[in-house]
């Protein structure tokens, strides 16, 4: 099995250099520019003239377009070509790269992420993993320990799917792992040396709005639950003037499902429109539903208060709501 280097560089320095002039009496090396510039070109000269082939962006893409410049271009010139990523920065090490390349010689057809030690990472990029790793874990239920890796083993065998995952930038990487557990494949994690130089100040990842890429369709959940939660509660208090406890529950919910299956499906989970997904999101509200006001009924029952009884339960429900959603419902109906 052959497996070659991909980097994605973005206004690299000397490191880059170092990293391919250290890779190349073992694999292949393939570097994408990502629109670093004009003063960036006798950097990647050089390192053509180290035997690495290097691609081109015209104007800085984002991470993820860049490595899917380098997966398209490996695709279509060097096929059964399996690649491992690795970023420019001096984060990892050959050792480490070659390790992974011998793991995927192994097992062909397991994606292998390396997996840094958080404990020793500094404090933004612990609190970063440790927040994506939590969330990741609530999406998917997959137990990965560095989610934010850029060291991976790609089997060219899911080229095609990885070409088709949204993001082209940070995102890409997040959306990459979000769709493991669809794709129904393995993955193996490999301990990596944790390397930060001057802290990462060099990063070009920013937390706060690479973070919203990343997660962009959990807080649209979360916004689209959010607007409906209001309208639920609103009604809520409204029909509580008139009907008793389960009635109001009920009533408030029917209509701010509505509006939430509208949101959800444009705008969290893209999909079309289809009787399959009315019918599967409209089912799983009924029972929802009814899970729901028999456990706030429970609850007023035995003494608690009635708009604090919703708040418990609905809390709950919030996160399996999501699940089945991501899973089920919406599941084979996401556009490309």
């Amino acid at each position: 099995m052959c497996v070659k280097v991909l980097i994605p560089a973005y206004k690299p320095d000397d490191k880059l250099l170092t990293l391919t002039e250290q890779l190349i009496p073992f694999t292949g090396v393939f570097i994408v520019n990502d629109g670093s510039g004009p003063e960036f070109s006798s950097l990647f000269q050089k390192a053509q003239q180290l035997g690495a082939i290097v691609l081109h962006h015209e104007k800085n893409c984002g991470k993820g377009a860049a490595l899917k410049t380098g997966i398209r271009y490996v695709s279509e010139h060097e096929q059964g070509t399996s690649l491992v990523t690795a970023d420019a920065d001096g984060q990892h090490s050959p050792h480490d790269i070659l390790r992974v390349i011998e793991m995927m010689k192994a097992s062909p057809e397991t994606l292998v992420l390396g997996a840094r030690d958080i404990k020793k990472m500094p404090l933004r990029s612990y609190l970063g993993n440790s927040i994506t790793r939590f969330f990741f874990r609530l999406s998917t239920r997959l137990d990965i320990s560095d989610t934010q890796t850029g060291l991976r083993g790609l089997p060219y065998t899911l080229f095609d799917r990885l070409l088709c995952v949204e993001g082209n930038r940070y995102e890409y990487e997040m959306n990459m792992l979000l769709s493991l557990k669809e794709w129904n494949i393995s993955f193996s994690e490999i301990p990596i040396d944790t390397i930060y130089i001057d802290e990462n100040s060099r990063t070009h990842f920013h937390a706060l709005r690479d973070g919203i890429r990343v997660f962009s369709r959990v807080l649209k959940y979360c916004a689209s639950s959010v607007v409906s939660a209001v309208l639920d509660f609103g009604l809520y208090a409204l029909f509580l003037l008139w009907f008793p406890t389960i009635y109001a529950y009920i009533f408030a919910r029917v209509v701010s499902a509505i509006a939430n299956y509208q949101l959800n499906r444009r705008i969290v989970f893209r999909a079309k429109g289809s009787v399959r997904s009315a019918v599967g999101y409209f089912l799983l509200a009924l029972s929802v539903m009814a899970a729901g006001s028999l456990s706030v009924h429970f609850l007023v029952q035995i003494g608690f208060n009635k708009v604090l009884s919703k708040v418990f339960v609905d809390s709950f429900l919030f996160i399996c709501n999501y699940l089945l959603q991501k899973k089920i419902v919406f599941r084979k109906e996401k556009r490309g």
